[in-house]
């Protein structure tokens, strides 16, 4: 369509010779420019297919679930202990049952990931280590229970310590 007008045109251009001079200048112009758009389409074509395919496969990655163990990667959680209690009052007199939960609030101050809590029973010579691990998003604080049934009645005072860690595969 393009090229029919520009040969009217010329047909125009033609038929008067004052105008003419104008007319090829004018024409000569819109070619270079037509030609100057048209070299610099044929990238801005490539770069859009480029991003279209780069948005495809983001999208692929985000609901697949893989994009999020990437991110996890770039920006692994960041767990610190808040607090943490040794709670050595849960007995049952009855059937002589004792126990001693640790009570660690951690909070998350990385990226969102998997943490892992840790504690150590200590009663005497004996030590146990439980540990629980969990998802924390940025900023979350959770509270964790974990409980020890290897400690004993009559075994001594009972102690803990805690630690927490990212965890990634």
């Amino acid at each position: 369509m393009n090229m029919k007008l520009i040969t009217k045109i010329k047909a125009l251009a033609k038929s008067n010779r004052m105008f003419s001079v104008i007319f090829r200048i004018v024409l000569i112009t819109f070619e270079f420019l037509l030609k100057v758009f048209v070299t610099l389409f044929e990238p801005l074509k490539n770069i859009a297919l480029l991003l279209s395919g780069a948005f495809i496969a983001l999208a692929y990655l985000h609901y697949s679930g893989y994009l999020n163990s990437i991110k996890d990667k770039i920006i692994p959680a960041q767990p610190t202990i808040v607090s943490y209690s040794c709670d050595d009052s849960s007995t049952s007199l009855g059937d002589l049952e004792y126990s001693m939960r640790v009570v660690v609030n951690v909070r998350n101050i990385g990226g969102s990931g998997n943490v892992v809590v840790e504690a150590d029973g200590y009663q005497g010579t004996g030590r146990w280590t439980k540990s629980e691990m969990f998802h924390m998003n940025h900023q979350q604080t959770s509270k964790i229970t974990l409980i020890f049934d290897e400690v004993s009645l009559f075994g001594g005072d009972a102690r803990c310590s805690a630690r927490t860690f990212a965890y990634s595969k």
